[in-house]
Order: structure tokens, then C-alpha cells, then sequence
């Protein structure tokens, strides 16, 4: 083929040889074509696996969720469990008071004293307690709206691959054209210049894929 473009640039160009030409621009064309849908094929079975990935991260999320939910609730118990410790010894100690009438008041002061210093040592405990629960589910909280986030992403990405994409294709006939000087007229008048738009849309797919997978 290579030979006839050259044979075409020596002399005049016939109507047999525009035919042969215009059948070789038609069968670059169709190659051109099928080698983007392979390439938009590879890109959708990438996404998809990078959907699954994400699928497997949310399912551990909601696994580490319900632990942690179990963890509170054995906490809850265990805090009411103490409750009600405390209550019984307090019960005891009156109990102890009213019994023991030798005691003398400085002594019973200081039985007060230890009594609210235990209480106090209770209370601290569990107010971390509690903090440390309530960070753990300010985590899983993002944690879950990063994974949303990537989602949406991930669809809007795939609607645009879906869209037909002309600046790739004018793209390989200007390449194919430094092979077939014959061909470079015709895909440099065809080639369109890159909007900001494109190379906007280009910068945020590189962007995207660029993110590490979960």
C-alpha cells in the first residue's frame, strides 16, 4: 500500500488510485474505531473492578460498624452492671453507718470522702469511655461519605466513557498520517483544536484513575 501512495506522488493521480485511497481511509477509519471501543472495553472492565474493590471495602466497613455497635452495648451493659455495684454498696456503707454507733464523726468523714473519690474515679472512666466511642463513630462516619464520594465519582466517569470521544480518534489519524504522507492533508483539516473543556475533562480522568484503590 505504501508503494502505491508513492507511485501516486510521482505522476498524476487517477480515479482508480482515489478509489484505492478512498478504501484505505475507510479501512484506517474502521480500525481506528475498533481499536477505541477495545480500549474504552478495557477502561469500563478497569472501573469495574475498582467498583468491586470499593463494594468489598463498604461490606467491611458495615462489618466493623456492627462490631463496634456490639462493643457499645456490652460497654452500656457493663456500666449499668457498675451502676448498680455502686448503688448496693452504698446501701451497704448506710447500712454499716446506722450499725455502728462507736464511730466517731471524723471517721465517717473520711469514709464520705473515699466513698465520693471512688464515684469520682468511676465517672472519669466512663466519660473516656464514651469519648472514645464517639470518635469511632466520627471515623466510620467519613469513612462512609469518602466511599459515597467515590462512588458518584466512579458513575460520572463511566457516563463519559460511554460518550463517543472524537479528539482521540482525530488524534490517531494524525498519527497514522506521519506513516502515509498521502493521508496527512486530510487528518490535519479533520483534527480539531483542544478546547480547555477536553483538556479539563482529560486532567480529572488522569486524576481519578490516578487514586489509589481501596
Amino acid at each position: 500500500m505504501h508503494r502505491k501512495f508513492l507511485s501516486m506522488s510521482e505522476g498524476p493521480v487517477t480515479a482508480e488510485q482515489l478509489q484505492e485511497l478512498s478504501a484505505a481511509k475507510a479501512d484506517f477509519d474502521e480500525l481506528s474505531q475498533q481499536q477505541l471501543r477495545m480500549e474504552q472495553q478495557l477502561q469500563l472492565l478497569n472501573q469495574q473492578q475498582h467498583y468491586h474493590a470499593l463494594q468489598h471495602r463498604a461490606q467491611m466497613l458495615q462489618q466493623q460498624q456492627q462490631q463496634q455497635q456490639q462493643q457499645q452495648q456490652q460497654q452500656q451493659q457493663q456500666q449499668q452492671q457498675q451502676q448498680q455495684q455502686q448503688q448496693q454498696q452504698q446501701q451497704q456503707q448506710q447500712q454499716q453507718q446506722q450499725l455502728s454507733q462507736n464511730t466517731s464523726p471524723q471517721q465517717d468523714l473520711l469514709q464520705q470522702q473515699n466513698i465520693l473519690h471512688e464515684q469520682d474515679l468511676q465517672q472519669r472512666v466512663l466519660q473516656q469511655r464514651l469519648l472514645q466511642q464517639r470518635v469511632l463513630q466520627q471515623q466510620l462516619i467519613q469513612q462512609q461519605q469518602q466511599f459515597i464520594q467515590q462512588q458518584q465519582l466512579l458513575q460520572q466517569q463511566q457516563q463519559q466513557q460511554l460518550q463517543p470521544q472524537p479528539l482521540q480518534q482525530h488524534q490517531r489519524l494524525a498519527a497514522a498520517a506521519e506513516q502515509f504522507p498521502q493521508l496527512g492533508a486530510v487528518a490535519a483539516a479533520v483534527t480539531p483544536h483542544t478546547t480547555d473543556a477536553d483538556q479539563q475533562q482529560q486532567q480529572q480522568q488522569q486524576a481519578f484513575f490516578a487514586q489509589p484503590t481501596f
